[in-house]
């Protein structure tokens, strides 16, 4: 049985209202009105902004001109959501008969794929499950395992001065489980 895709279309970027150190890329499905967010660092945010706003493609560019030069064809960039992270990319590249992968971050690929007007594809299986939720208008959900570390603290302040102990309590628990995950394999000295 073969998967069924959705290809989705980067609409924008944002940045979060109640938390200052996120920074979204928004990705719409081309055929609907649904949103996906993806959580992005400062320097992926910029990166980003330059490839949509701009048309520049400072980080991408030389790796595009490359694959041009061998005939090398970008097909398609597929975007998943590995377990405890954001949002990752697999470029798919032909060359004659033969097919490439190579994996890289969100931003990478979105600015490739913008470079080189390719389409940005998600199993729609995935999509559904982790599509933008809205609670109200303007606001984005995010799950809190595809938060980092320094959003993690931002939120667990934020639900304390609210007195929203029982979310305190739940970032909390995922904090201290990604310090015992990132303990284990810490070698010793």
């Amino acid at each position: 049985m073969e998967e069924e895709y959705v290809e989705l279309i980067p609409e924008g970027l944002t940045r979060g209202v109640s938390l200052q150190g996120a920074y979204f890329l928004m990705l719409r499905e081309k055929e609907g009105k649904r949103f996906l967010p993806s959580l992005l660092e400062k320097d992926e945010y910029n990166q980003v902004f330059l490839a949509l706003h701009e048309q520049k493609f400072p980080r991408t560019h030389l790796m595009s001109r490359l694959a041009h030069r061998f005939n090398i064809e970008l097909e398609a960039v597929h975007i998943f959501y590995p377990p405890h992270g954001n949002l990752s990319c697999t470029l798919f590249f032909k060359q004659e008969d033969r097919e490439e992968k190579m994996p890289c971050n969100i931003a990478e690929g979105i600015t490739i794929a913008l470079e080189n007007q390719c389409p940005i594809m998600m199993q729609r299986q995935v999509f559904e499950k982790q599509m933008l939720r809205q609670n109200g208008e303007g606001q984005v959900s995010m799950p809190i395992y595809a938060m980092n570390k320094q959003l993690l603290q931002e939120a667990l302040q934020a639900a304390v001065a609210e007195e929203n102990f029982e979310l305190a309590s739940v970032i909390r628990d995922e904090i201290k489980q990604r310090e015992t995950f990132n303990g284990a394999e810490t070698p010793e000295e």
